[in-house]
């Protein structure tokens, strides 16, 4: 809002005014995840909360079972299938935002999600194996 105020007082007529109001509607639904590109962000990420919350309530159910019932196949099946999601969608969302931060869209994002080069060093690691199988 500040950046936007400050260009209304350098505005020299009505049309002026309505290019950097268009301009700061854009940001805004930019920064919301909004815009044609930022909803495919903002459905990744909602689809990674989603696989936490899941893995959340599979952890808390297991809290309340016994030690037989939480080793059993199909509570290790679900563990696995809630592992593997996740893996896919933080992936996915890395390299999305990776992609975005390179053209200039949502550097912060990628900078928070690869904070300490965690993903680039994962990524870099898995696809080195994959090139020596």
């Amino acid at each position: 809002w500040a950046s936007f105020m400050k260009s209304v007082e350098e505005v020299n007529d009505i049309y002026e005014l309505l290019r950097e109001h268009d301009e700061y509607l854009k940001k805004a639904a930019m920064c919301c995840f909004i815009d044609p590109k930022g909803k495919k962000l903002l459905e990744n990420i909602t689809m990674t909360f989603t696989v936490i919350t899941k893995f959340h309530h599979l952890v808390a159910k297991c809290t309340t079972l016994d030690e037989e019932d939480i080793l059993s196949e199909q509570a290790l099946r679900e563990f696995r299938s809630i592992e593997h999601n996740f893996t896919q969608l933080n992936r996915f969302l890395y390299t999305l935002a990776k992609t975005l931060a390179d053209k200039g869209r949502y550097p912060e994002l990628f900078l928070r999600l690869d904070y300490n080069e965690f993903f680039t060093v994962k990524i870099e690691m898995e696809s080195f194996m994959m090139d020596t199988l």
